[in-house]
This record gives C-alpha cells, structure tokens and sequence, in this order.
C-alpha cells in the first residue's frame, strides 16, 4: 500500500469514526429528553398541588409532566416533593391533625433527584388524617411525612385507583 493509499485510508476511518461518534452523541443526547425529571421549585410561597400545606420558605418537587406521551397505554399521574415549611404552615398542621411517629431514624421514600435539596432530622411523623384530606378532591392520593426537627415535609403522590 502507497503512502497516497494510507493516508487516503486514514481519512476514511477518521470520517467514518467522526459521523459513528455524531450519531451516538445524537442518539445519548435523547436520553435526558422528555423522560429527565424536571425538578419543580418554589421559594416563599405554595406548592399548587400541595396548597393544603400552606406557605414554604422552601419546595421542590418532580411529576408526571416529565413523561413522553407518545408512549402508549395507561398513565399513572404522579408527583413527589419536599419542602421545608414556614413556622406558622407547620404549627398549624400539628395542632390540627394527630400525628404519629413513624420511627426514630426512619427515612420516607424520597426521589434521587431530590435527595440533598432539603437537609431532614429523624423525627418522622405521618397523619393518616391529614392524608385523606389532603387528597379528598383530588385525582391523587398518597401519603405525606412531616420532620419535627426540620419543619420539613415529604409528600409522594399517584393516580386514585
């Protein structure tokens, strides 16, 4: 093989090379397209889905909204927050609903994409009270944990069977 004819080879396995790593990238870039969960936030005011709560000084939260609807089928509705609530929201749903401790160092379930966004204690406490009517209404149900320690509150929430 002439040294014309390698380098002419080179420079096919570098085009060839080049348009393979474009599609890929094409292809991975997708990837974080409308299935990537959209982390939702608020500072200083309410949760829409969760106005039951009242004011937070802070909130995140991901949903349904995130997922591709051109995929067929059923769809569970879907959503799951945290927040850190405001002195008057927290002491106001203490005194109005029974709580109960959940367990000393238990964790309620929380999504990765919201892991770290609000710090916890390990004070858990659940309302089975406060559940039904935070959804009584709704097309979601599901459960929310508040933090004593923190002021803090998980909510994970779906479709009504």
């Amino acid at each position: 093989m002439s040294y014309g004819d390698r380098r002419s080879a080179i420079r096919r396995a570098a085009v060839r090379g080049s348009l393979s790593a474009a599609v890929l990238i094409a292809l991975l870039s997708g990837c974080g397209g409308p299935n990537a969960e959209d982390v939702q936030s608020v500072e200083g005011g309410t949760i829409e889905s969760a106005k039951i709560l009242g004011p937070v000084e802070e909130g995140y939260w991901v949903d349904d909204s995130s997922v591709d609807g051109r995929v067929p089928g059923p769809t569970e509705m879907w959503e799951e927050g945290v927040a850190r609530l405001a002195d008057e929201s927290f002491q106001k749903l203490r005194s109005d609903y029974e709580w109960v401790p959940v367990g000393t160092y238990w964790k309620p379930p929380i999504r990765t994409s919201l892991e770290g966004k609000i710090r916890f204690g390990s004070e858990w406490l659940r309302s089975a009270e406060f559940d039904a009517a935070a959804t009584t209404g709704s097309d979601l149900t599901g459960s929310y944990y508040i933090e004593a320690e923190t002021k803090g509150v998980v909510f994970v929430l779906k479709s009504k069977d």
